[in-house]
């Protein structure tokens, strides 16, 4: 009896730490047009109509959990990322940019957050992330602004290789808002794993 009650005790503690643990996978793969929701392609129509792009395509992005699509086109010189959830629903905009075009003050807090929590890190990529009223975020692309919004919330994402102080070597995802403060983060997995608990 003892050992049955102690082994379900190991059992909800794994399963609370597993699932506490954020895991980001994703798995894309482009599609044609016809394929994605009409409200997402409604959204990209009207907003995008009056500019010209280049290189753009639609994607379906496949998670652990959910499933979204992605349209990515190139704007000028920049690189952009407009994502909808699977009903077609405007999740984010993402602008990709370089490290050193974000704010000194913003480099120098996610620089000292880095070095506090890690041993070494090696940014990957870098973009400027758009949220809030899907309206209001067309206005911006149609004005072609990239500043923040008082409708729009912004935020900085990044995926940056990262060397714990136990010499472990992780990549993650890190969302920081315009002060350098840590929102959100997620381990980045290649593959996705085959018997997670959820």
């Amino acid at each position: 009896m003892l050992v049955r009650a102690v082994f379900c005790l190991c059992f909800l503690c794994l399963s609370f730490v597993l699932s506490a643990q954020e895991i980001k996978y994703e798995r894309e793969r482009g599609i044609k047009e016809e394929k994605v929701p009409r409200l997402a392609y409604a959204w990209i129509r009207y907003c995008l109509s009056s500019v010209k792009l280049k290189a753009s395509k639609w994607y379906y992005e496949e998670g652990l959990k959910a499933y979204s699509y992605e349209y990515k086109f190139r704007l000028g010189r920049q690189r952009y990322s407009v994502e909808f959830d699977s009903t077609g629903h405007l999740a984010d905009i993402e602008l990709l940019v370089h490290f050193c075009d974000l704010p000194d003050t913003l480099q120098s807090s996610i620089c000292n957050y880095l070095k506090t929590q890690y041993s070494a890190y090696k940014i990957e990529r870098v973009q400027w992330q758009y949220t809030g009223d899907a309206s209001c975020l067309c206005t911006m692309f149609q004005k072609r602004e990239t500043k923040p919004d008082a409708c729009a919330d912004v935020a900085v994402e990044m995926e940056v290789l990262l060397r714990t102080h136990k010499g472990e070597k992780v990549r993650k995802e890190l969302l920081f808002d315009l002060h350098g403060n840590l929102l959100k983060q997620r381990k980045i997995v290649e593959h996705k794993p085959e018997n997670m608990i959820y």
